[in-house]
């Protein structure tokens, strides 16, 4: 599931091409427990990382047009 979600967070992974794509109930439980783990180990706060998210997706959506 891991590899499954930072897959998809990078944009490499395609569920269309999985055999066996994971239900999306399965990934919607463990995305939060991915997500606590990361800002745990990385010492950043949650709203830092939000930020920058929501920055990246402005940025690809102005490089888009």
């Amino acid at each position: 599931m891991v590899l499954v979600l930072l897959a998809g967070a990078l944009g490499v992974y395609d569920p269309g091409d999985d055999d066996t794509p994971p239900d999306p109930a399965a990934v919607a439980a463990h995305v939060p427990l991915l997500v606590v783990d990361l800002l745990a180990v990385t010492g950043v706060p949650f709203a830092g990382c939000l930020e920058a998210a929501f920055a990246e997706v402005a940025r690809t959506e102005r490089h888009d047009d």
